[in-house]
């Protein structure tokens, strides 16, 4: 029996008001994902109506997919099922600051750009810098455990958070963790959330632990002719005593993607370049920048170039929004996550440079290459058939490393072919446990997770 569609919606209307539920298809067509329509997206106001919403939603057998700012969407199998989008657009206050004790609480739909605005005045952040950072949301920063070059320095939400709100898949409100450093006594139920993409609960308010702001801040390019003197220096600065925020490498292709689309920033054409953040007080930043620069010099370098102010924020921007800079002169591409020993940067960087090679492709490549993170764009203006057989043999050569691959954004053809997650590991029987523990009808964000969950 098929459930009451118009019935349902009447409900969900009473719960949010008419004008918080959009079912018009040409309205609800920008919340496509990989090509499928909801049957409505509800825009709750607060934790009482999402409650409310999931409870009236889930025992029709609705499915939900919670909504952030949709920077991370495409990253996902593609879902089983597609009923109602739940968007957390209209929970965005911040909730409490509290600078004294360095905390700060806010909603789940909260941009992460206004959180930090908010934070400046006091002189504090919360140390993330995550893709998208203007648009994403704290909820989905969470859900995906986003994280950017700052990593380096600062972690993940992992390190920092300090509480969350969630409603459960029956609409139970619960809370984990709390306001202080040491607060959990029993299980960690915080970091079980982290990176759960919504199959769990939908969170819906944070507590963090908040930093002072540096008081100054720099980059320097290093430019280098080959990527064996750029790896090599890493590894100077792995040993040294340097405390910097970001070491990020990009690769030929990728230095020219941003150059294209922003002509003021000082990149190289045609060579691969180590861009270190340097954060602190004045005097170490500057000592810092000359030490760089001498073991740079040591190694090689063609060239560098120290940024700040406007010329930096304009390259941490493109950093940033490098998807989206790539989506827009690229008809179709691939974009894998590799996370491998740092001591392997180099080998994958070899690797995916001749694998799109073999298959004619175009490759732009960045890595957190303090961190062992490796990001791949496999560039194509036009549909290739490849695709598989790429993502197959990268994933290979992955684990040979010793790593794992994820691929985070692919046509939705390839992935009807493919596990973007790729082969959970041996732990996956107690995540599946645990899923139906939380949502035992499968009905957040449904099949999107490792094998289907």
């Amino acid at each position: 029996m098929k459930p009451d569609l118009e019935g349902i919606m009447a409900e969900i209307k009473g719960i949010v008001g008419e004008s918080h539920l959009l079912t018009d298809p040409a309205k609800i067509a920008p919340f496509k994902i990989d090509g499928n329509l909801p049957k409505g997206i509800v825009f709750p106001s607060n934790k009482e109506e999402i409650s409310r919403t999931v409870r009236l939603a889930t025992s029709k057998n609705f499915s939900i997919i919670p909504w952030g700012g949709g920077t991370k969407i495409d990253i996902g199998n593609i879902p089983k099922k597609l009923d109602l989008i739940l968007s957390l657009k209209r929970l965005d206050k911040i909730v409490e600051h509290d600078p004294l004790n360095l905390i700060v609480t806010v909603e789940a739909g909260t941009s992460l750009a206004k959180a930090q605005n908010h934070l400046s005045k006091d002189r504090q952040f919360i140390a993330l810098d995550p893709p998208f950072s203007k648009e994403a949301t704290i909820g989905g920063i969470i859900s995906t455990n986003s994280s950017g070059p700052k990593r380096y320095l600062y972690g993940t939400c992992r390190d920092f958070m300090l509480g969350l709100e969630i409603v459960l898949s029956n609409g139970d409100i619960v809370k984990t963790g709390g306001k202080t450093v040491k607060n959990v006594t029993g299980y960690d139920m915080n970091k079980l959330f982290i990176g759960s993409f919504g199959t769990l609960g939908i969170i819906t308010q944070a507590t963090f632990k908040v930093l002072p702001l540096p008081e100054d801040e720099k980059i320097i390019i290093l430019s280098f002719t080959n990527l064996k003197d750029l790896i090599s220096l890493i590894k100077d600065i792995l040993k040294s005593v340097l405390v910097l925020s970001s070491l990020e490498i990009l690769n030929p292709l990728a230095s020219n993607i941003i150059i294209n689309n922003q002509r003021e920033i000082t990149l190289h054409e045609g060579t691969y370049n180590l861009v270190i953040g340097v954060e602190g007080a004045r005097e170490a930043v500057k000592r810092e920048i000359s030490d760089i620069i001498v073991m740079g010099e040591e190694k090689g370098i063609s060239q560098f170039h120290v940024l700040q102010g406007d010329e930096m924020k304009k390259l941490i921007k493109s950093f940033s929004n490098l998807t989206t800079i790539v989506h827009s002169q690229y008809s179709d591409f691939i974009k894998c996550k590799a996370s491998i020993l740092i001591s392997k940067v180099y080998d994958m960087i070899q690797i995916s440079e001749g694998l799109a090679e073999k298959y004619n492709l175009e490759c732009g490549i960045t890595s957190h290459g303090g961190s062992g993170i490796v990001y791949i764009y496999f560039l194509t203006k036009s549909s290739n058939g490849n695709l598989k057989d790429i993502i197959f043999e990268l994933s290979e050569e992955t684990k040979k490393l010793e790593g794992s691959l994820v691929v985070e954004r692919a046509p939705s053809e390839l992935k009807k072919e493919i596990d973007v997650w790729g082969n959970p590991e041996d732990s996956f029987e107690i995540m599946r446990n645990l899923k139906n523990q939380f949502d035992s009808k499968g009905l957040l964000n449904p099949g999107r997770f490792l094998r289907g969950l």
